[in-house]
């Protein structure tokens, strides 16, 4: 197992500084910050495993695009350059407790309808989206949003993590074996009533985890055509450790190594995936239950010039 050395191997987050809750509507705020901040913790990890620059919150960070007069908003959490390559990463993250990645069937829409625009545009080298999916602790650790920020930090400095990194074709397959839920969202930053989450259950991250051949993972359970189109059978893994960690917030706490299992597509293959992809667009999109924005657009757009 290879070691993930980063130069200087010491990271700084950025957080919020925690309120007490005396109140309904501080308590509320509390929730929001303490959510908020676990995001942003595990953002400066990743960020300082692979390096790469942290983008601002989603509704700041300049990259809301349009497909030819839909507007949507790409909001990843980091984006990196590799051999000239953007790299963008969505960082989600779940306790050990809970064990179940949630993502919001909105940002699948938004993510799978960015890389078919950039396919459309031309972009080279084309840049890719990937997941990095934490998961964090021991099954006994709760309470964390009752606490301070500096006792957050050492909290989650201190405990087990492992990182499973996926790239979006193989994330949006993971869809496949989720759950969809509709969710209060009063208590998160960006104050919604209500989305639609998938939630990809704890059973197939181990597997994961563990890197079980993707052939493994229940391949008969849904249409070969659905499957060959995300070309499944293209992605390799990567099984490797970081190195220690010095996490600088009032005070200095050591993260220890942990594993990483990183699931990629090879450079040379990386086009006959994007190919597939836009030529096979509608049928992925309703196999998995998200929209096709960049569908909707062109035929908005045709219905207008008619």
């Amino acid at each position: 197992m290879s070691v993930i050395i980063k130069s200087g191997d010491v990271m700084r987050p950025i957080l919020k500084r925690q309120v007490k809750a005396d109140s309904i509507e501080t308590a509320a705020q509390r929730s929001k910050i303490f959510k908020d901040n676990l995001s942003r913790f595990f953002v400066h990890l990743y960020a300082s495993i692979y390096g790469g620059r942290i983008l601002k919150d989603p509704w700041g960070n300049g990259l809301s695009s349009s497909s030819n007069g839909l507007s949507y908003h790409f909001n990843p959490d980091i984006v990196r350059i590799e051999r000239g390559r953007k790299i963008y990463t969505e960082e989600k993250v779940t306790g050990t407790r809970n064990s179940k990645i949630s993502a919001s069937v909105k940002q699948s829409s938004n993510n799978f309808s960015e890389l078919l625009e950039r396919i459309e545009s031309r972009e080279k080298p084309l840049s890719m989206i990937e997941y990095a999916l934490f998961i964090y602790g021991p099954r006994s650790l709760n309470g964390l949003q009752n606490m301070g920020t500096p006792s957050l930090v050492k909290i989650l400095a201190l405990s087990q993590k492992r990182l499973l990194v996926v790239p979006l074709n193989l994330f949006l397959y993971l869809t496949f074996f989720s759950r969809l839920e509709i969710r209060n969202q009063t208590s998160s930053k960006y104050y919604r009533n209500s989305q639609e989450y998938h939630s990809i259950g704890s059973g197939i991250l181990t597997k994961l985890l563990e890197g079980t051949p993707l052939t493994e993972l229940g391949k008969n359970r849904f249409a070969d055509s659905v499957l060959e189109y995300l070309c499944l059978d293209d992605i390799e893994v990567k099984k490797s450790r970081t190195s220690p960690i010095d996490v600088h917030y009032r005070g200095i706490s050591t993260i220890e190594p942990f594993p990483v299992v990183k699931y990629f597509i090879p450079e040379g293959k990386y086009k006959r995936f994007t190919d597939s992809l836009k030529e096979n667009h509608l049928a992925i999109s309703q196999a998995l239950g998200i929209r096709d924005l960049f569908a909707e657009a062109r035929d908005t757009k045709e219905d207008l010039d008619f």
